[in-house]
């Protein structure tokens, strides 16, 4: 099973990643452009294997948000 990693707005990319979330797989970067409660566009980081998996992460953690946008 993937594991998916959100990173919340205003946190960098890069950094330490604790020794229990590595994975011998690859993860690309995806960019899920979503509309929140206000009609403003959220961009939010993505680690995933594909973009199918992006938008599951961000749907599982943002349901109430619909995607506008995934970009690689």
């Amino acid at each position: 099973m993937t594991q998916l990693h959100l990173v919340p707005p205003g946190q960098p990319i890069a950094g330490e990643v604790p020794p229990d979330h590595c994975e011998p797989e690859m993860h690309d970067v995806f960019i899920v452009v979503s509309e929140g409660a206000d009609g403003e566009h959220i961009a939010r980081t993505v680690y995933a294997a594909s973009e199918d998996d992006a938008r599951q992460a961000h749907h599982d953690n943002y349901a109430e948000e619909p995607i506008v946008a995934v970009h690689q």
